[in-house]
């Protein structure tokens, strides 16, 4: 073994020695230099989303409080008009009989206005036929037949959700329907809203280079906006600025994006263009400082590197083909060049793993060397060791696809993992490996020698650990041994919920 190492860097410090060693060193290190720079850029992108993820693990628990906020400011409303209408039910009885009755919808409205500053409209819906019974100034041309238009559809289908703002020649709003009893009649409470309110609350959770939006999702234009933080629709509008959200800018520039209970909005939160420009530099500035740096030394480096090539080339070679020998006797055994007990459980992890993602059965042979005991005691341990080799042997012609693993477990015993494997198939393959090794001879034995095998399968649940799989083929194995050996015991790893046998 010394001297095919010795060989092999002779050889590799001949030919690095040659005249193509000047032109191979620089267009590796150029490939090399490359490389690092494409890590670098990696490494950019990497911080750029965890900047990002910063700024949307922010926006989502904006969004998350914001729904709540809404969502409580509807049902406050809700419960506040239901119970002031409730005390006052001889006003609003006095109001359903005759709509006409001026001082006490004034009454009423003055009472609401002092409760909500932000109340628009106020009206009375008669849910039989749809109509308004008590019809004020804010409601005129367009809102009015938009209002209708709601009202009759709340009536029809009173679960849907149907807030939404509705523009006006005086404020753009929202309304509010509010189910009531008068006089054993149901009526529908109509209260209409500026966007105050809740322009308030978005104030509230505004962040530098962050946008609060309130969009309605439009399928042919995009996503309207409804209102922001500081602006409604009609405000843009004058401003000449598109009340559209482009897909392209949602889909680039959005950090989160949430429902909003009991309404048809959508709450975007966005990034704005100077945030989105300072993550890019907060991100880059390092690598680019870097990557700069880095590349004057390397190449400063790479001109020594070049002089002492020549000289330490043999060195790296052997130290190369040594390490890769000590990694190879570190998951190999000795004696049977098999896999050895830490490269078995390292690849029943990764295997186990790979099982739990994709669904796919792993199955485990457990196979022991009958009385092997009495073959070393009787024979000496030089022919116990023969056997073992020639059984590995048998196993390495029979196991042969790439994804299966064959190791010394310890002593006499082997493992055989079978990934992708069904029970059927892996009891099949144990017991051709039982027929092949008793029908074997060995000409320093006066019998047979017999392996006993116990096979286990499982489809890894999340929860479930290899030491099932390690458990269930050790039992069978025991059972194999108990029987009478020379035979294959083959049985699934039981469910939790299901009894052992």
């Amino acid at each position: 073994m010394d001297a095919r190492l010795s060989d092999q860097a002779g050889t590799a410090e001949l030919s690095l020695s040659t005249r193509h060693l000047f032109w191979r060193v620089p267009v590796l290190l150029t490939v090399l230099w490359l490389l690092t720079l494409a890590v670098f850029w990696q490494g950019y992108r990497h911080a750029t989303q965890l900047l990002m993820n910063h700024h949307r693990d922010m926006a989502a628990a904006h969004a998350r409080a914001i729904q709540n906020d809404f969502a409580q400011l509807f049902a406050d409303q809700h419960r506040i008009i239901r119970t002031v209408l409730e005390d006052h039910e001889t006003d609003l009885h006095r109001l359903v009989s005759d709509p006409d009755d001026a001082d006490t919808e004034e009454r009423l409205r003055t009472l609401l206005n002092r409760l909500f500053p932000t109340l628009f409209a106020f009206s009375i819906v008669d849910p039989r036929s749809g109509e308004f019974l008590l019809v004020g100034d804010a409601l005129d041309g367009r809102i009015e037949q938009i209002c209708y238009a709601d009202t009759r559809r709340f009536i029809a289908h009173p679960d849907e959700d149907i807030i939404r703002v509705h523009p006006n020649l005086h404020h753009h709003h929202y309304d509010l329907y509010t189910h009531i009893k008068v006089a054993e009649q149901d009526y529908v409470i109509f209260t209409s809203f500026t966007l105050k309110r809740l322009q308030q609350t978005l104030k509230h959770f505004v962040t530098p280079g962050h946008e609060l939006v309130v969009v309605l999702h439009d399928p042919r234009r995009g996503d309207l906006i409804e209102f922001t933080s500081h602006l409604t629709r009609e405000q843009i509008e004058k401003a000449g600025l598109s009340v559209f959200i482009q897909p392209e800018d949602h889909a680039t520039r959005t950090l989160s994006e949430a429902p909003i209970p009991h309404t048809r909005w959508r709450l975007l939160e966005l990034a704005t263009p100077a945030l989105m420009t300072q993550i890019r530099q907060q991100a880059g500035q390092p690598y680019l400082l870097a990557g700069t740096v880095f590349t004057l030394l390397y190449w400063v480096l790479a001109g020594l590197l070049l002089r002492q090539l020549r000289r330490e080339q043999g060195l790296l070679v052997q130290l190369h083909q040594l390490t890769t020998r000590l990694q190879h006797l570190s998951l190999h055994d000795g004696l049977t060049g098999l896999c050895n007990r830490r490269c078995f459980d390292r690849t029943l992890d990764q295997l186990w793993a790979l099982a739990q993602r994709t669904g796919q059965p792993l199955c485990l042979l457990m196979l022991d060397i009958d009385h092997f005991k009495r073959i070393n005691d009787t024979h000496g341990h030089q022919v116990g060791d023969r056997v073992l080799q020639a059984i590995a042997d048998i196993l390495r012609q029979h196991v042969q696809r790439g994804s299966d693993l064959i190791a010394r477990y310890g002593g006499e015993e082997i493992a055989i993992l079978l990934p992708d494997t069904p029970l059927e198939g892996a009891c099949a393959l144990a017991e051709k490996l039982r027929q092949t090794v008793a029908q074997t001879p060995f000409t320093e034995l006066e019998y047979p020698v017999t392996v006993s095998i116990g096979v286990a399968c499982h489809i890894p649940r999340p929860d479930d650990a290899p030491a099932l799989l390690i458990r269930q083929a050790d039992m069978n194995l025991y059972a194999a041994k108990q029987a009478g050996r020379n035979r294959v015991i083959c049985e699934r790893v039981p469910q939790p919920d299901t009894p052992q046998a």
